[in-house]
């Protein structure tokens, strides 16, 4: 077999990439979280751009994060909503945090970290 180039190995890589996911879906729903693309290097956008364009035909929840300087370089789609969020205030922080050391200290949950996720983190995509 000729050895590949450099490009043409990585449309291979991402074309499995997206062939395995598209292999998952079919099996059961999928949830894929990204999380701060705002450091993605140039080909992991690349791969979530080609990501977005089959997510309309796949059972697939894509969650995405960013910082609010973030432009994603993906066109506008129907299926893709942003929601912009603001940082917390101090109130808000701290009832949070005293909020999940409650649960940490509920009786029968010993001591450890909270084994639930966190389902506020569900609300997030990347913000503008």
């Amino acid at each position: 077999m000729p050895e590949l180039s450099p490009q043409k190995r990585k449309e291979m890589t991402l074309a499995a990439l997206l062939t395995q996911l598209d292999g998952l879906a079919a099996r059961q729903p999928v949830f894929v979280i990204v999380e701060d693309v705002h450091w993605a290097d140039p080909t992991s956008l690349e791969l979530l751009t080609m990501t977005l364009k089959q997510v309309p035909r796949l059972r697939v929840l894509l969650l995405i994060t960013a910082r609010p300087e973030f432009t994603p370089p993906w066109p506008g789609h129907a299926h893709v909503t942003t929601i912009s969020l603001t940082r917390l205030n101090r109130r808000n922080g701290a009832a949070l945090i005293e909020r999940g050391h409650r649960r940490q200290d509920a009786p029968g949950r010993g001591n450890g970290p909270d084994p639930r996720p966190h389902r506020w983190r569900a609300l997030c995509s990347w913000r503008n």
